[in-house]
């Protein structure tokens, strides 16, 4: 039968990641859709199949509507021609219209009896309001940020550049790959990598095209110090590209990461290489990572290993520490049974964390910055083949003496040769 992967997008930020069998209904997802967020099931909800809210062309609803009677409980998933990529709409609570994006990540061979959430981003809204805070300062707060346009208005503003279409889907996945790889980049210095691997673009189509992104969905945001103090004056130039963990839970997490950050240099990859970080569930194939996958596979205490795999990296690479990557292992069902089994976990994710591209890092990997330090220079001469010796070679040169005082003519040759000195370095 087979299963889909489904992201289930709120907003920026925050977003669920859900499998459900091909053979389950949009009624299902629903529910599965409404448990994923912590909603409760008390208001009408409606499918919009291509894509357009409302529109009336391919919609499932919960009950009969005037003119319209395909039910929600009616379709299964596997009659929608769902593929890899497709797009559609969720609405549910016509009042408070609450209004998700929905997008097939993977199909699946194996079926799934009961949804799973794979992946959970940033914490769900109140369904019923806010809690009992300060309107009027909640209020400020989030006018603080850019306002989020629809989809189809950005669509159409992107079209007003003097740049083709396939260029701004080109610089777009710059902006996803810069937020994800370096967790914050300045925009002038994600201009500037872009121009060196691309047909240049001019600064201020860039900085345009960059404000009109700011009011995209996206999972990284674009702001700069205005967007945080009232005084600060508005200006492109200062603004970052920031990856949206950073902005989630703790408003200090951005901040502190530039901090750590301090004046690394930014790990520039061939281009070939940074645009596949625009896929979020793109790792590269290293002998570290398939150590680890093989170690999850093999265990058979995991109900997802490739998911737990995919998280694990997804920790290593904004910095979890190995406590934090534990933990979360043990939720999803992986139990260390002695020392050797947490020593043997251990060993692969410190291999792992080295050889780990890592926001804190700028993008190099903490074996990448070790290699450009002092001692590391110095312990890389040492391990050198060419400075190696094998104990079975011999000098080809007989080595320099340092003689204290004359040797006597018929005594041994300090050389150690066994000869005596007249017959050996005297001569």
């Amino acid at each position: 039968m087979g299963s889909y992967v489904i992201s289930v997008s709120l907003g920026t930020g925050c977003y669920r990641h859900i499998q459900i069998s091909k053979n389950a209904t949009l009624y299902k997802l629903h529910e599965a859709i409404l448990d994923a967020f912590e909603f409760i099931d008390e208001h009408a909800h409606a499918f919009f199949m291509d894509n357009k809210t409302w529109s009336q062309a391919d919609a499932y609803y919960s009950m009969k509507m005037d003119g319209h009677e395909r039910l929600t409980k009616g379709r299964k998933l596997e009659k929608l021609n769902l593929e890899k990529g497709s797009q559609f709409k969720y609405v549910f609570d016509f009042g408070e219209e609450w209004r998700l994006q929905c997008k097939v990540l993977r199909e699946l061979a194996e079926d799934t009896k009961t949804p799973l959430v794979l992946r959970e981003v940033g914490e769900a809204p109140f369904q019923y309001g806010e809690p009992d805070w300060d309107d009027e300062e909640w209020d400020e707060e989030e006018d603080d940020l850019p306002e989020i346009l629809p989809q189809n208005v950005i669509q159409s503003l992107f079209k007003t550049l003097p740049i083709p279409t396939k260029t701004v889907e080109h610089i777009h996945k710059y902006f996803e790959a810069g937020a994800r790889l370096y967790g914050v980049i300045p925009v002038m210095k994600l201009l500037e990598l872009y121009n060196s691997q691309n047909a240049p673009v001019e600064e201020d189509v860039f900085l345009v095209l960059a404000e009109m992104i700011r009011h995209e969905k996206n999972l990284f945001s674009i702001l700069g110090p205005e967007d945080f103090d009232d005084n600060a004056e508005p200006n492109p130039y200062n603004w970052d590209v920031i990856d949206d963990h950073l902005l989630l839970d703790d408003p200090e997490d951005y901040p502190r990461l530039v901090k750590a950050q301090g004046d690394k240099p930014y790990k520039i990859l061939p281009k070939e290489e940074f645009i596949k970080y625009s896929d979020h569930d793109y790792f590269p194939a290293t002998p570290q990572n398939e150590a680890m996958r093989k170690y999850l596979f093999g265990r058979g205490d995991l109900p997802n290993p490739y998911d737990t795999w995919l998280g694990i990296q997804t920790m290593v690479e904004i910095y979890f520490d190995l406590a934090s990557v534990i933990g979360c292992c043990e939720s999803e069902g992986l139990v260390f049974n002695n020392k050797y089994d947490l020593g043997e976990f251990a060993t692969l994710f410190q291999e792992l964390n080295n050889h780990t591209r890592k926001q804190i890092n700028r993008g190099h990997t903490p074996d990448e910055l070790f290699k450009q330090t002092y001692q590391g220079m110095q312990l890389l001469q040492r391990l050198a083949p060419e400075n190696q010796l094998s104990m079975f070679e011999e000098l080809t040169e007989k080595p320099k003496l340092t003689i204290v005082g004359k040797p006597s003519r018929n005594g041994p040759c300090p050389c150690g040769s066994g000869r005596k000195y007249k017959n050996c370095c005297g001569k």
